[in-house]
């Protein structure tokens, strides 16, 4: 028996280029995979919903208005949203002006006005 167990042994296969790029498209892959679950978690989470009412808020203050939103819902297709428990007062006086239990804010009416002007 001349043969020594190094040549019993396959040889090591080779990490092909080819290989290479197959397995770091599919790990990009999965890193946007991951990163749009991850976005849409985020666009479903009370975080973003409370972060809307802020802007909404600070949207109303430009005329001259203070608005109390008691909550929100977003839409299915992310193009609209539910408010609940609104109130609206003069920011100066801070007389109640209106309120009103459930309003649909949608963001086709932004797109609409901008065509306009």
């Amino acid at each position: 028996m001349s043969a020594t167990p190094e040549d019993l042994l396959p040889p090591p296969r080779r990490f092909t280029r080819r290989r290479l790029f197959v397995y770091s498209a599919l790990g990009l892959i999965a890193l946007l995979i991951i990163t749009v679950l991850l976005g849409l978690l985020y666009l479903r989470s009370e975080k973003f919903n409370r972060f809307l009412v802020i802007e909404l808020e600070k949207a109303l203050e430009a005329y001259g208005l203070r608005a109390e939103i008691g909550g929100l819902e977003v839409g299915r297709d992310f193009r609209t949203f539910t408010l609940h428990d609104i109130k609206l007062f003069n920011l100066q006086t801070d007389q109640l002006i209106a309120t009103n239990d459930r309003a649909t804010v949608s963001e086709n009416v932004a797109r609409s006005e901008e065509a306009r002007n």
